[in-house]
């Protein structure tokens, strides 16, 4: 295409020895400068390309981290129901009275370790359930924030058009942390491991061997300490799983709003 416009340009300047010399040079500079603008475009556009395709990669990392992360919060949703259940078994029974909030919903397929319907009758099992519990209880959950912290590390993140976006992913993460990171489970962490010493060292109580449930009611029964205790954890289960179950709905949220970005 080039070449023809130049013989086109060279024929009509044969005719002039100056001015059509002249209007042909520089009728070779638009050209050029055509040719240097055109080839700008392409890598600028290549440039683009490459850029928009290393942000898809990362954000289907970040999609799979926050699926993997909701697997999680899930799983500690259901945990906590059990807790919060099976706790609240325990001091009906030792005739210690329960502690008045809202019941938390319970389905068959729990997967807390009580893959049956709630108890209606005093349970042993389902006591045992309670105390083998206290040994993890709010140990804070391995979280997928890995894929974010390399998007900024390598600064991609701040090439995501959508503001909003970037908004709701750094909300999400910060309130990740901030509910469900080692600093807010930190109390209740620890006060589930001193009660869980304090049953097995003044009442021969394992959270590994099934004990009969008068024992574990009589610790309950007689003891205002293991009751207070057992009380404050039922509070923390209860207000964890609020929590988890907000975060669950935000995050479910954000995957639509995620993936709704990825450009395959």
């Amino acid at each position: 295409m080039i070449n023809f416009f130049r013989r086109i340009r060279k024929k009509l300047a044969d005719d002039n020895q100056f001015f059509k010399y002249s209007r042909y040079a520089i009728g070779e500079i638009v050209l050029v400068v055509i040719g240097i603008l055109i080839a700008l475009q392409i890598n600028n556009w290549n440039e683009s390309q490459v850029l928009r395709q290393k942000v898809t990669v990362q954000l289907q990392n970040l999609s799979l981290g926050l699926q993997n992360d909701l697997r999680m919060l899930n799983f500690h949703k259901d945990a906590n129901e059990t807790r919060f259940h099976s706790w609240q078994h325990i001091l009906k029974y030792a005739e210690r009275d329960s502690v008045i909030l809202s019941e938390l919903p319970w389905s068959e397929d729990n997967r807390g370790g009580w893959q049956k319907p709630l108890p209606i009758k005093k349970n042993e099992d389902f006591m045992h359930i309670g105390i083998q519990n206290l040994s993890w209880a709010f140990l804070p959950p391995p979280l997928e924030s890995s894929a974010l912290e390399e998007m900024k590390s390598i600064g991609l993140f701040s090439e995501i058009s959508d503001e909003k976006l970037k908004k709701d992913v750094d909300r999400f993460y910060f309130l990740l942390e901030l509910y469900l990171g080692e600093t807010n489970n930190k109390i209740a962490y620890e006060l589930a491991q001193e009660l869980t010493g304090l049953l097995r060292n003044n009442y021969g109580i394992s959270i590994f061997q099934k004990t009969k449930a008068d024992l574990v009611l009589n610790a309950i029964t007689t003891d205002d300490h293991t009751h207070i205790m057992l009380t404050d954890l039922i509070y923390y289960a209860y207000d964890h799983h609020r929590e988890i179950v907000n975060l669950n709905n935000n995050g479910e949220r954000l995957l639509i709003e995620l993936n709704s970005q990825i450009v395959e």
